[in-house]
């Protein structure tokens, strides 16, 4: 499911989701392999609630340690990254169009050209955004005919 994840909620619940869709949640959605049988609406919003409870428990923990331990975060950016590498090439692997990926990619990169290493990232993913939102009933369509 890489784009336009296809999260089926009933109502009453959607509004609970819609505002916590982070990088690890999506991703988590996205390779959930559910069981025959299982209800896959239930099942999806279980993974958001409890992801949603380790987040908010790890900031907390986060912000009480951090306002006594004097710890540096140089280093982050690296974890950061090898995250996103990560992501990426799951995605690619098991994505039945690719179309997503190199609009990613391109977009990236030509903003990363024209506009330079501090300014690119914006304009990049709202222009990703953008071209996938005209292209998902193409996307949708490659992805059931692979």
């Amino acid at each position: 499911r890489p784009i336009g994840v296809r999260v089926e909620l009933p109502g009453e619940l959607i509004a609970a989701v819609v505002g916590t869709l982070l990088a690890k949640r999506l991703q988590s959605l996205c390779s959930v392999r559910y069981e025959e049988g299982l209800d896959q609406q239930r099942a999806d919003f279980l993974i958001a609630l409890i992801n949603q409870c380790y987040w908010i428990f790890g900031c907390a923990l986060g912000a009480f340690l951090g306002s006594y331990l004097n710890i540096s975060a140089e280093g982050i950016d690296f974890s950061a990254t090898a995250f996103f590498l990560v992501v990426v090439v799951n995605q690619w692997t098991q994505a039945r169009s690719r179309l997503p990926a190199l609009c990613g990619f391109v977009s990236a990169l030509v903003f990363l050209l024209v506009l330079g290493p501090d300014r690119f990232l914006i304009p990049a993913l709202s222009v990703a955004t953008l071209i996938l939102v005209l292209l998902r009933d193409r996307i949708r369509r490659e992805e059931r005919s692979a």
